[in-house]
């Protein structure tokens, strides 16, 4: 009896005019429209290849804004730039490395894993206090938060390794600065 109560109750409840409707998708999941690539940052060099950029959900009037999103994948010795979408064995402000084993590196020395998904604040709690240098890329779909080379606060979730071996990630880096470590 009482399932069918609590049926009838949500019924009634949705057919009302004045009832709560559903929340549309969160302001930090990614879209579902296909990635565009971006020019490489000036300066890059010629080993490096341009990150995918996905487009940035638009931001809530309390949230940082989104100054860059997409995705990317390293192979062993490859080395990426968040804030300026390169990737490459030789890029020139790198945010994040891997070696060819099961961790990437942060190359400012503060990652830390999220078990609650990746938003600017749980980042930014993350970071000033849960951080260390490096971070282990299982399962797919971990987050993991981490200041930029320019210290603002990113979000990197592990994808897996694609058909080649190279790691990929998706990445959201925030117009917010980064805690002190």
């Amino acid at each position: 009896m009482i399932p069918v109560v609590g049926l009838v109750v949500t019924v009634l409840t949705q057919q009302r005019p004045d009832a709560p409707q559903a929340k549309p998708p969160s302001e930090h999941a990614p879209t579902a429209a296909p990635p565009a690539s971006t020019p490489a940052a000036p300066g890059a060099s010629a080993d490096e290849d341009t990150l995918t950029d996905s487009p940035s959900p638009t931001p809530s009037a309390t949230a940082p804004a989104i100054l860059r999103s997409g995705t990317f994948a390293l192979e062993p010795g490859s080395r990426a730039d968040l804030e300026h979408g390169s990737t490459g064995k030789s890029v020139e402000s790198p945010d994040v490395s891997w070696s060819g084993n099961d961790y990437f590196a942060a190359l400012n020395g503060r990652v830390a894993s999220s078990l609650e998904g990746a938003t600017p604040t749980i980042c930014a709690d993350l970071i000033r206090d849960h951080s260390r240098g490096m971070a282990r890329m299982a399962p797919s779909g971990s987050w993991f938060c981490m200041p930029t080379s320019a210290a603002h606060v990113a979000a990197l979730e592990y994808l897996g390794p694609d058909e080649d071996g190279r790691r990929q990630f998706h990445y959201i880096v925030w117009d917010m600065a980064a805690p002190s470590g």
